[in-house]
């Protein structure tokens, strides 16, 4: 099974500066920091915005695991590129060490969405039974 992973979401709430943070994965209007979940939570790092969004009921339970992934491993292969100094998987270091305009510098160099695959790892080869009650465990791979 393909689900796609849409990144619209977290694009759109770190483009305005006022939405950004550092220094605390979520802060207040005021800048307070406060948890995520918070409900004054207003501004958020890269890494809070991701937990923000993808850790909601309506998504995938894998979405906030995968799209940390899929972002650490662009965040690197973007540092790479643009010869940053600190060529790093950190989302935390390169959101607190940048500006907001890097940080949406590399948001749009990412796409607006991409495909995780799940697939049943437990299901025998030779069993068609597909109403099989034993539970399964996935094994998810990330496609760009």
């Amino acid at each position: 099974m393909k689900v796609t992973i849409n990144l619209k979401p977290l694009k759109e709430l770190l483009s305005s500066e006022d939405r950004w943070c550092k220094d605390s994965y979520a802060k207040t209007i005021d800048n307070s920091p406060v948890l995520i979940g918070d409900p004054r939570a207003y501004r958020f790092c890269l890494e809070g915005a991701i937990v923000k969004i993808y850790a909601h009921k309506r998504e995938p339970w894998f979405a906030k695991y995968k799209t940390l992934e899929f972002v650490k491993k662009c965040l690197y292969d973007y540092s790479t590129k643009h010869n940053l100094l600190s060529a790093t998987k950190s989302l935390l270091d390169f959101n607190d060490k940048s500006s907001h305009k890097e940080i949406v510098e590399f948001l749009n160099s990412l796409p607006d969405e991409y495909i995780v695959e799940v697939k049943d790892t437990n299901q025998d080869e030779n069993n068609n039974d597909k109403h099989q009650t034993s539970i399964h465990s996935f094994a998810l791979q990330i496609y760009c």
